[in-house]
């Protein structure tokens, strides 16, 4: 479902760009930061239970854990004739996830629980703006990035063990890839960015079995997620230089592009 939906996304989106001549194609570059606070909480989950250094206790959950990850991607721009609008397909790499903070009845123990994820992405966005969006920089723009998860992990920090316990998880555990809805406004040199996630890349319905006794270790995390991103992006042309006089003096010491 999720490959026939971007399929037709791309298709509409070429279709319509291509009924204007491209008049700027460039690469450009883009970097920085994700967020996410998990907002939208978790279950709870009765199953699971704090191993601590005395033995296993029930857990509360106390709140949502901020957590920052970060993000390259290399994308090809291609503006139309009229330089209003535009479609751009790229490529990805983040390192981002989700935490939750629990602790025991007791609130003598506390732990914190991470899932982090590596993913290589495929951006294919459209963007809209007022005149001379390439030469401003300046625009909106929305789409769909499909992304394929390399490494995913459960890292948890509890304040009785003396290293973290870090668990790759595999199989079942996550989806292997997955579509998010993309949506941003890109300013200058500065991008921001709200990224939806229909489905979690870890799976909820996974199930484990030990002994005669089974569970789903995952049940209550959220079926969704989402993250904000903020960065940088520039084309890699002589664009930066027109906007800079000492970025064109380094360019001409460099000879880079030419006089």
């Amino acid at each position: 479902m999720n490959r026939i939906l971007i399929t037709l996304i791309f298709f509409f989106c070429l279709t319509a760009v291509s009924a204007q001549k491209n008049e700027y194609k460039y690469l450009g570059l883009r970097v920085g930061l994700s967020h996410n606070y998990n907002f939208m909480g978790n279950k709870d989950n009765e199953n699971l239970l704090l191993r601590t250094n005395v033995g296993d206790m029930s857990k509360i959950t106390t709140g949502k854990n901020y957590v920052p990850g970060a993000y390259i991607d290399l994308n090809y721009h291609m503006d139309t004739k009229s330089d209003k609008y535009g479609l751009v397909i790229g490529l990805e790499f983040q390192n981002n996830g989700f935490s939750f903070k629990y602790v025991s009845e007791n609130q003598l123990y506390k732990l914190t629980d991470n899932y982090r994820v590596q993913s290589i992405g495929l951006p294919l966005y459209y963007k809209f703006g007022g005149r001379n969006i390439y030469i401003n920089q300046q625009y909106f723009y929305a789409g769909v990035q499909y992304n394929f998860y390399l490494v995913t992990q459960n890292i948890q920090h509890s304040n009785w063990a003396n290293s973290n316990y870090v668990h790759s998880l595999k199989n079942n555990e996550v989806q292997n890839s997955g579509a998010a809805l993309i949506f941003g406004f890109n300013s200058f040199i500065y991008n921001f960015q709200v990224e939806f996630w229909p489905v979690n890349y870890i799976n909820p319905g996974y199930m484990e079995t030990s002994g005669q006794f089974s569970f789903k270790p995952y049940s209550h995390l959220s079926k969704f997620n989402y993250f904000v991103k903020t960065g940088v992006a520039f084309p890699l042309n002589r664009w930066l230089t027109t906007k800079s006089w000492r970025a064109e003096r380094v360019r001409r010491i460099l000879n880079f592009g030419g006089v």
